[in-house]
Protein backbone atom coordinates (compact mmCIF):
# COMPACT_ATOMS: atom_id res chain seq x y z
CA UNK A 1 0.00 0.00 0.00
CA UNK A 2 1.68 2.99 -0.74
CA UNK A 3 0.39 7.38 -0.56
CA UNK A 4 2.52 10.08 -2.81
CA UNK A 5 4.94 6.92 -4.50
CA UNK A 6 6.03 5.95 -0.90
CA UNK A 7 5.17 2.28 0.24
CA UNK A 8 3.87 2.95 3.39
CA UNK A 9 2.59 -0.88 3.99
CA UNK A 10 3.28 -4.73 3.21
CA UNK A 11 0.42 -6.38 3.14
CA UNK A 12 -0.86 -10.15 2.02
CA UNK A 13 -4.15 -11.21 2.62
CA UNK A 14 -5.41 -15.04 2.54
CA UNK A 15 -9.06 -16.08 2.37
CA UNK A 16 -10.46 -19.53 2.37
CA UNK A 17 -10.82 -20.53 -1.27
CA UNK A 18 -14.40 -22.25 -0.90
CA UNK A 19 -15.53 -18.47 -0.19
CA UNK A 20 -13.80 -16.95 -2.45
CA UNK A 21 -13.81 -19.12 -5.98
CA UNK A 22 -15.05 -17.79 -8.67
CA UNK A 23 -15.83 -13.89 -6.72
CA UNK A 24 -15.06 -10.69 -7.62
CA UNK A 25 -12.81 -11.21 -4.59
CA UNK A 26 -10.02 -13.28 -7.04
CA UNK A 27 -9.85 -10.01 -9.72
CA UNK A 28 -7.08 -7.52 -9.13
CA UNK A 29 -9.92 -4.64 -8.13
CA UNK A 30 -12.41 -6.14 -5.99
CA UNK A 31 -14.32 -2.96 -6.13
CA UNK A 32 -15.73 -0.33 -3.72
CA UNK A 33 -15.31 -1.27 -0.18
CA UNK A 34 -12.49 -3.93 -1.34
CA UNK A 35 -12.93 -7.76 0.02
CA UNK A 36 -14.52 -7.02 3.03
CA UNK A 37 -17.58 -5.24 1.27
CA UNK A 38 -17.58 -8.50 -1.00
CA UNK A 39 -17.37 -10.42 2.31
CA UNK A 40 -20.51 -8.91 3.48
CA UNK A 41 -22.34 -9.22 -0.43
CA UNK A 42 -21.97 -13.29 0.69
CA UNK A 43 -23.45 -12.95 3.50
CA UNK A 44 -20.30 -13.22 5.56
CA UNK A 45 -21.11 -10.20 8.28
CA UNK A 46 -17.75 -9.29 9.99
CA UNK A 47 -17.96 -9.35 13.97
CA UNK A 48 -14.83 -8.68 14.84
CA UNK A 49 -10.98 -8.44 14.34
CA UNK A 50 -7.97 -10.31 16.44
CA UNK A 51 -4.85 -8.69 16.25
CA UNK A 52 -1.74 -10.00 17.30
CA UNK A 53 1.35 -7.35 17.01
CA UNK A 54 5.49 -8.19 17.33
CA UNK A 55 8.48 -6.05 16.95
CA UNK A 56 11.14 -6.98 14.46
CA UNK A 57 13.56 -5.74 11.94
CA UNK A 58 12.80 -5.20 8.75
CA UNK A 59 14.91 -7.90 6.01
CA UNK A 60 16.35 -7.23 2.90
CA UNK A 61 13.62 -7.57 0.84
CA UNK A 62 11.19 -5.54 3.30
CA UNK A 63 13.64 -2.54 3.40
CA UNK A 64 13.75 -2.52 -0.30
CA UNK A 65 10.24 -2.38 -0.90
CA UNK A 66 9.57 0.31 1.55
CA UNK A 67 12.98 2.33 1.12
CA UNK A 68 14.31 1.79 4.58
CA UNK A 69 17.31 0.67 5.59
CA UNK A 70 17.90 -3.33 6.74
CA UNK A 71 17.37 -4.04 10.41
CA UNK A 72 15.06 -0.39 10.90
CA UNK A 73 12.04 -1.42 13.13
CA UNK A 74 9.31 -3.09 11.85
CA UNK A 75 6.22 -3.84 13.45
CA UNK A 76 4.43 -6.92 12.36
CA UNK A 77 1.01 -7.54 12.45
CA UNK A 78 -1.20 -10.62 12.20
CA UNK A 79 -4.82 -9.57 11.95
CA UNK A 80 -8.06 -11.84 11.64
CA UNK A 81 -11.62 -11.22 10.31
CA UNK A 82 -14.04 -13.15 11.93
CA UNK A 83 -17.86 -13.53 10.76
CA UNK A 84 -19.03 -15.28 14.02
CA UNK A 85 -17.27 -18.45 14.59
CA UNK A 86 -15.81 -18.28 11.09
CA UNK A 87 -12.47 -17.01 10.00
CA UNK A 88 -12.87 -14.74 6.88
CA UNK A 89 -9.50 -13.33 6.31
CA UNK A 90 -5.70 -13.58 7.57
CA UNK A 91 -3.42 -10.35 6.84
CA UNK A 92 -0.39 -10.42 7.35
CA UNK A 93 1.15 -6.84 7.44
CA UNK A 94 4.45 -5.09 8.19
CA UNK A 95 4.14 -1.53 8.24
CA UNK A 96 7.74 1.05 9.47
CA UNK A 97 8.21 1.73 13.19
CA UNK A 98 8.83 5.17 13.19
CA UNK A 99 5.99 6.54 10.96
CA UNK A 100 3.64 4.65 12.75
CA UNK A 101 2.17 4.48 16.67
CA UNK A 102 -0.29 1.92 17.19
CA UNK A 103 -3.62 2.85 19.14
CA UNK A 104 -6.21 0.35 20.63
CA UNK A 105 -9.31 1.21 22.79
CA UNK A 106 -10.77 -2.14 24.78
CA UNK A 107 -13.86 -1.89 26.74
CA UNK A 108 -13.09 -2.34 30.19
CA UNK A 109 -15.62 -4.99 31.19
Amino acid sequence: MAADNEVLQLATSYLPRNITKGTQIEDDNSGPGGIYARLEELGYELSSYTERVSIGRADEQEAKQMNISPGEPVYRLWRTAWSSETPVEVNNITITGNRYELVYELPAN
